[in-house]
């Protein structure tokens, strides 16, 4: 959870993209429109859940885990690859990285529902709420990790999608690995005991 929420932090590191006149980042002339598009896109893609709930119900909690994975470093692999190619004009680098960013977040949104249905399925039915609050909490709380990172680190947008590519894969791996796959529908049998 602790580097899923890159979407709460974005004022923290968005200016990355156009840096400043001594460091000037990939996109020296986006506006602050630029970079607000960037975001609407990223939003768009985090708040389409649903789309994890539907793979978790129909296929299994690691496919949902390495689905959401992959789009996840999709999208921030696209995003590198597009900065450092700088074969594109800022137009058109807006529209990518925002689709590219929509990806991510995507993902990003996806390995969050996987965690979420994942403790319906092993927290007792008595302690939802307070269980899905805190994942809830965990995911909203990233941003402050971002901000300290970035903040101590002064971290390229490049370092920072590499980062929080490799966090996120780790911890999905230990997921599979350690919890593997507990069907959704066991969740009725789990919740009744």
């Amino acid at each position: 959870l602790m580097v899923l929420g890159t979407i709460y932090a974005y004022s923290t590191w968005s200016n990355q993209f156009r840096g400043s006149l001594l460091d000037p980042g990939p996109f020296p002339t986006w506006t602050a429109d630029d970079l607000g598009f960037v975001y609407s896109m990223g939003i768009f893609g985090a708040f389409l859940t649903p789309i994890g709930g539907v793979i978790y119900d129909r296929t299994s909690p690691t496919t949902t885990y390495l689905v959401g994975l992959c789009m996840a470093l999709t999208g921030f692999a696209g995003m590198i690859g597009v900065i450092q190619a700088g074969v594109l004009t800022d137009l058109q680098a807006r529209y990518v990285i925002g689709f590219l960013y929509y990806l991510e977040e995507q993902g990003s949104s996806t390995l969050y529902m996987g965690i979420a249905l994942d403790t319906l399925v092993h927290f007792p039915a008595k302690n939802v709420s307070l269980s899905m609050g805190l994942v809830a909490l965990g995911y909203s709380l990233s941003s402050v990790l971002f901000s300290f990172v970035i903040d101590q680190w002064q971290m390229s947008v490049v370092n920072l999608f590499v980062l929080v590519g490799a966090l996120m894969s780790a911890f999905t791996v230990a997921r599979v690995c350690i919890l593997g796959d507990v069907a959704s529908s066991e969740w009725q049998q789990v919740s009744t005991v």
